[in-house]
């Protein structure tokens, strides 16, 4: 079984996902009992009529159904490359300690001799 270090970081983020898909197909669930529940009569085929009518305010209509989804789109690609960014630093800010750590020599080390820092272990 793989480690938690060993799945992407978006793998891991989706996976964090689940809780809320969850909720939204339970809210789903709870709307279609309401609709049953209240009797009320889904008629798809006046709902795809407003497409072609150009009178009065379905073009609002449009507008106003589309341009929520639109911003909720972008604002989940916002949120995406900001998890990629702050993942990018972290991971190169580990690189960079774990090579500073590797590369750099303190300059008094009282148990050792210059240059010869931990020449004697095993």
């Amino acid at each position: 079984m793989a480690s938690e270090t060993d799945v992407p970081f978006l793998a891991q983020a989706l996976w964090g996902c689940w809780p809320w898909l969850l909720l939204l197909a339970g809210c789903l669930l709870v709307l279609r009992l309401l609709i049953a529940w209240m009797r009320i009569e889904v008629r798809p085929a006046r709902v795809l009529g407003l497409a072609s009518d150009e009178q009065g305010g379905v073009q609002t209509l449009s507008f106003v159904l589309t341009v929520p989804l639109f911003i909720f789109i972008m604002m989940f690609i916002v949120q995406l490359s900001q998890i990629t960014i702050g993942q990018i630093g972290v991971e190169y800010a580990a690189f960079a300690a774990a090579r500073s750590a590797i590369v750099w020599i303190p300059a008094e080390t009282y148990e050792e001799p210059a240059m010869t820092i931990g020449a004697g272990r095993e």
